[in-house]
């Protein structure tokens, strides 16, 4: 006998399994690229908005480089939420899955717009102010102070909605829907306190040495979900 084609089950058909296993592997490669994208970054606790920062903008080769497989880390992993989402659409998770896709959407411009400031406006500014003549030092170093708070800025931005939103909503939406291991959303809501707690610092209080650590604590506890979460979507069945 023929099944009859209801709307759920067409959902499923366009869903499962090939869209969201290729965005299960994306976001796998995007966790992974995340991860070398952090160890090629320069490790050095001074303030974000100094002369010394600029310098080791400046003298590091890596640093555009860097801050571009960060841009690319954010399209691949959007496609890893959207089919992390879509998975949950047909249970009790659905409305805070829904509601988690378009934040993702939201918070991976902020993302990008984050790393093109800092990669891109940041090297420049920086160069510019380490090569001008001694007549033009000091606008161009009120430059690249200017171009390093825009930076803190639109890195609060991120934090807050991408680092500490983001994943506090997928793992609601996780546990409410069921299907994922429970330590999976746990990490989850640990990496989008601390982010929360780097972007607040940031943007109300300036550089500091705590919201750092909370920030490199929450990207490496971001990507450490994505990937789990990635891998569980990848293994999941059909159901």
């Amino acid at each position: 006998m023929e099944a009859t084609l209801t709307p759920e089950n067409q959902v499923r058909t366009l869903n499962f399994p090939a869209y969201q296993r290729l965005g299960a592997a994306c976001a796998i490669a995007g966790s992974l690229l995340n991860w070398i994208a952090n160890l090629l970054h320069p490790k050095d606790l001074v303030a974000y908005d100094s002369a010394a920062h600029f310098q080791t903008i400046a003298a590091d080769w890596s640093w555009s480089l860097d801050h571009f497989l960060f841009v690319v880390v954010a399209a691949l992993t959007l496609w890893g939420l959207i089919a992390l989402s879509d998975s949950l659409l047909t249970t009790p998770g659905a409305y805070l899955a829904r509601l988690s896709a378009h934040v993702a959407v939201i918070g991976t411009a902020i993302m990008a717009i984050f790393f093109v400031v800092d990669g891109f406006g940041m090297k420049a500014a920086a160069e510019i102010y380490l090569n001008a003549p001694a007549t033009e030092t000091v606008p161009a170093l009120y430059t690249a102070l200017l171009m390093s708070k825009l930076g803190l800025g639109t890195g609060s931005a991120y934090q807050v909605w991408y680092l500490g939103l983001l994943p506090i909503l997928y793992a609601i939406a996780m546990l409410q829907g069921g299907g994922f291991p429970r330590w999976i959303t746990l990490i989850a809501l640990l990496g989008g306190v601390l982010g929360i707690a780097a972007g607040a610092g940031f943007f109300l209080a300036g550089f500091s040495t705590a919201s750092l650590l909370s920030f490199v604590g929450a990207q490496a506890i971001l990507a450490l979900w994505i990937f789990a979460a990635g891998i569980a979507l990848y293994r999941r069945k059909e159901s």
